[in-house]
């Protein structure tokens, strides 16, 4: 006696769906870590700031010089 064996399609989009819905769900979870943990960062700048004003506003005040000296750097040097 013959038995047949059934053989299952393989649906590429049903797969490509289910891994997915894998890869989310992994993205979601990180996104909520990376979420406490810039929490606790913006917790603790904001008490650096209430502890030492004024180096707080000296780091800001070099830090935004440096971003408006490298964007003035990146649009002068492309006129030529």
């Amino acid at each position: 006696m013959v038995q047949k064996t059934a053989k299952k399609k393989i649906d590429p989009r049903a797969i490509a769906k289910k891994e997915a819905q894998k890869l989310q769900k992994v993205a979601e979870r990180e996104m909520k870590k990376v979420k406490k943990e810039l929490v606790v960062a913006e917790k603790k700048v904001a008490d650096f700031i209430k502890k030492n004003p004024a180096k707080a506003a000296a780091i800001s005040a070099a830090a935004g010089a440096a971003i408006g000296a490298s964007i003035a750097a990146l649009l002068t040097g492309r006129k030529k």
